[in-house]
């Protein structure tokens, strides 16, 4: 049984079911960034539920300790970011990212303590 879920593992879970996949960096981070993704807000939750079923027997119960302690911002308009502040944005994330070829945005970092 898996008991740890790492960042780059959520990164492959999220292959194929999220609009986006990004480095991320949310209110209280001070810049730190971790891993999110963007879905419709109506969607968020039937997301998690996806993810979370498609996911190997073995692995279930440490993805959904991963999705305790996320956390969500809008992102204008319909779109919400679900991010994860326990796992950081890491160079595996990126190579992932890569080899789905998943549309990871750099570029967003909405750090509210500035």
């Amino acid at each position: 049984m898996k008991t740890v879920f790492s960042a780059s593992d959520l990164v492959k879970a999220l292959a194929g079911n999220v609009k986006t996949v990004r480095k991320y960096s949310g209110r209280g981070m001070f810049g730190d960034q971790c891993v999110g993704f963007t879905v419709d807000a109506g969607d968020s939750l039937s997301v998690v539920a996806q993810i979370v079923a498609a996911a190997d027997p073995d692995s279930k119960a440490a993805l959904a300790n991963v999705f305790e302690g996320a956390k969500t911002d809008s992102m204008g308009r319909s779109d919400i970011i679900v991010y994860f502040p326990r796992l950081e944005w890491d160079d595996d994330c990126q190579k992932v990212v890569d080899e789905f070829e998943l549309d990871e945005d750099d570029d967003y970092d909405d750090d509210d303590d500035s």
